[in-house]
């Protein structure tokens, strides 16, 4: 006998002997319980109960001890299918339903992240609130920049309005120029940012309808026995989803580890970009700006002050533009990565499918398939 077996064996036994005194003693409070045998169109299928403790395993299986009138979380997952999440509800003669959560789940994501959380999908709700955040706390800085140069801007149209003579108002008017279109690059940066906030907020509240789909079931024998159909994964959804937001696609393909390298890298080059491409017009901006002055002089001395100057305000200019484009190299390759990724397979969390259980008022068994 293989060592493999012998350890099965034992923990069969173990088990067997643990569940006979748990059943010896009767369902908590006194209640009766019930028995539900579930059973699939494949093997590979693993169903996980949950309400304060944990029950699973891989179709065919047998649940006992279960409480008419209480409502259990249920997801069902499997190689090659999509994972389902839902309720599994039994009413007061046990018979069960099965339901979805994906309006509370997105109630709950108003938070962003927290109803993903809630129902499991922990590394897709802590990749949205992470990111969110971070785009956040960019937003709410680039908004107090702007408010700041909007009251700089407003502080120089007031002392134009008192100037008393004409060399000042014409020094205070060319320094609101200057400001003006300074605060109209500050304002298209804060407004994409805000965007993009904007989007991964949305896309996170929608995600539950996407994704969210609960068990397909159906149940026979007076509900002593539930069918579950398993829901073949698609890997066109998972591309148009990492397409759309990277590291969704690979959350949906159960690929965790790899979603959240996907999905925070990308929303860090995203910000990333963003900054250079400020940086970029501010450059661009502070040279038309010089460009201005320059065919606005009126002496030699002064054009030649502002071509010298031009040479700088240029050579910023290239190396903005030379960062940028880096960026959105960069973020161009992360997202095409992710999206190609989705063809790749992978899975971290495949359920066994070889070993699966029953569990009865006088038995359990662990039936290991050779």
């Amino acid at each position: 006998m293989k060592r493999s077996q012998i350890i099965l064996i034992t923990v069969s036994m173990a088990f067997t002997v643990f569940c006979g005194h748990v059943y010896a003693q009767g369902s908590p409070g006194g209640r009766d319980s019930l028995c539900i045998h579930f059973s699939g169109d494949s093997r590979d299928l693993l169903i996980e109960l949950r309400r304060g403790m944990i029950l699973s395993g891989t179709v065919p299986m047998t649940l006992c001890n279960l409480e008419p009138g209480l409502t259990y979380d249920i997801t069902v997952r499997g190689r090659g299918f999509e994972v389902r999440r839902g309720y599994l509800s039994l009413d007061g003669n046990g018979v069960p339903s099965l339901g979805g959560n994906r309006l509370e789940t997105f109630a709950r994501n108003i938070l962003p992240g927290w109803g993903s959380i809630h129902v499991g999908r922990k590394y897709a709700g802590w990749s949205d609130m992470i990111s969110i955040a971070a785009a956040g706390i960019l937003t709410l800085s680039e908004q107090n920049e702007y408010r700041h140069m909007e009251d700089m801007y407003n502080d120089l149209m007031a002392q134009l309005d008192a100037a008393d003579n004409v060399e000042d108002r014409q020094k205070i008017r060319i320094d609101a120029h200057t400001a003006a279109r300074d605060l109209n690059v500050q304002n298209n940066y804060r407004k994409r940012c805000l965007g993009y906030m904007a989007y991964m907020y949305a896309f996170q509240l929608i995600d539950p309808w996407i994704v969210g789909n609960p068990p397909k079931a159906r149940s026979s024998a007076g509900g002593a026995v539930v069918e579950i159909s398993g829901a073949g994964a698609s890997t066109a959804k998972a591309a148009l989803l990492s397409l759309f937001r990277p590291g969704r696609g690979q959350f949906y393909q159960s690929k965790r580890s790899r979603g959240m390298f996907y999905s925070l890298t990308s929303t860090a080059g995203v910000l990333v970009t963003l900054y250079y491409l400020n940086r970029y017009e501010e450059a661009v901006n502070a040279y038309e700006i010089n460009l201005e002055y320059f065919d606005g002089a009126e002496t030699v001395e002064e054009k030649e002050y502002f071509r010298e100057r031009s040479a700088g305000y240029w050579a910023d200019v290239d190396k903005t533009r030379r960062w940028r484009n880096i960026s959105y190299g960069v973020l161009a390759g992360v997202w095409a990565a992710g999206v190609i990724d989705t063809f790749i397979p992978g899975r971290e969390d495949a359920p066994p499918s070889d070993l699966s259980f029953s569990v009865g008022p006088t038995h359990a068994s662990l039936v290991y398939r050779f």
